[in-house]
């Protein structure tokens, strides 16, 4: 489902709820729409990390944009040495396109998305024992606690060049502490995704009230933890794998 869908549709439930109710503001305010914001936060992550979750194809209709907008970030990272390997579409809220891109001569990935209103983009690097660093741009991309081996560090707004360099010096660092880089065939990429995708679901599931804490989690920006090198994170006691 497309964000403008999903918008709508909230929208269309909480006008028909306030026309037809007779529930005083203040109820309303700080009782139930609260409460139904918990409750939807609950129905679009379930959706989104659902069990027949796929790897689409990209619509041939309806994308075009959003695919000029891909193209065009591929085209400029190739100076990176960086070249588009697959490009797959998820029906999840909001719905995403992802490009996959790898390095000609370093074992890492690059994954470029398109949610519609939103974009954003990362690096990946995985390592012997099945650690996994992932550097980008935006704290929404930390916003999910992650399983303790699926590392991520965020470096606001910075552009290609310089997070790729922010990745390979937590690379660099990962290996100082005996990880070996794993150069995974893109086979394995492929077919692990939606696996360690559904994984990350099930890992927020774990916790004690987890829509609640959803809510909590977007509304203070909780990537912000990760907004500091993997170095810094190890530092701090952050990281525990290593």
């Amino acid at each position: 489902m497309k964000n403008w869908q999903w918008s709508l549709l909230l929208f269309a439930i909480m006008f028909t709820i306030m026309r037809t109710t007779d529930m005083p503001f203040i109820v309303f305010l700080f009782v139930f729409a609260p409460l139904f914001l918990i409750i939807m936060t609950y129905a679009s992550f379930m959706y989104s990390f659902r069990d027949s979750i796929a790897l689409e194809r990209v619509p041939a209709k309806g994308c075009e944009s959003r695919v000029a907008s891909l193209e065009k970030e591929a085209d400029d990272v190739r100076t990176l040495g960086f070249t588009k390997t697959d490009a797959f579409y998820i029906k999840s809220i909001p719905d995403s396109i992802t490009y996959v891109l790898k390095h000609e001569s370093l074992p890492v990935y690059m994954h470029l998305y398109n949610f519609g209103s939103k974009k954003a983009h990362i690096f990946m690097t995985f390592f012997e024992g099945g650690v996994e660093l992932t550097t980008g741009a935006s704290v929404s991309g930390g916003m999910i606690p992650r399983p303790d081996k699926k590392l991520t560090q965020v470096f606001e707004g910075l552009p290609y060049d310089r997070l790729f360099d922010e990745h390979l010096k937590g690379v660099s660092f990962i290996k100082g502490k005996g990880r070996k880089e794993w150069n995974a065939p893109y086979d394995f990429i492929k077919k692990e995704f939606r696996k360690r995708y559904l994984e990350v679901g099930e890992h927020v599931r774990s916790f004690s009230f987890w829509p609640v804490r959803l809510v909590v989690w977007t509304i203070t920006q909780r990537g912000k933890v990760h907004r500091r090198s993997i170095e810094e994170q190890h530092k701090m006691g952050m990281v525990k794998c290593l």
